[in-house]
């Protein structure tokens, strides 16, 4: 396999050895937006890039479950975006009920994670 270089000065650069590397040129992930349903079964997010979500209105948490990720050192970024009723709140889960971190409570609150391989650890967030 060759290395793959791209910079915003040479545009993609291919020479010997092997690789994929960005230089001076952003990487954007993928956005995602959710909507949460209340009292229902956890909304399910992809595994990559940012996940903005919206919760319905409920008067329980409710929950987002993350998908496994597919390699380790992979990064996933979960935004609390608006809330439908003012003070709802969202769990991040991974596999259907293992929590992941404390419960987002306001707009603007997220989780940024790092999958290990084998589960999701938080690296950052910011909670209100």
């Amino acid at each position: 396999m060759a290395k793959v270089t791209y910079s915003s000065a040479k545009g993609l650069v291919v020479e010997s050895g092997t690789g994929f590397q960005v230089n001076d040129a952003p990487v954007l992930e993928e956005i995602e937006d959710v909507t949460t349903v209340s009292n229902v079964a956890p909304e399910d997010a992809a595994s990559f890039g940012v996940t903005r979500v919206t919760t319905a209105g409920s008067t329980t948490a409710e929950e987002l479950d993350v998908d496994d990720g597919v390699a380790a050192g992979q990064l996933k970024t979960v935004i609390l975006h608006a809330e439908g009723a003012g003070a709802d709140t969202l769990q991040v889960t991974q596999n259907g009920g293992d929590n992941i971190g404390a419960v987002l409570t306001a707009a603007g609150d997220f989780l940024h994670l790092v999958w290990t391989g084998s589960t999701w650890a938080e690296v950052g967030a910011q909670r209100s």
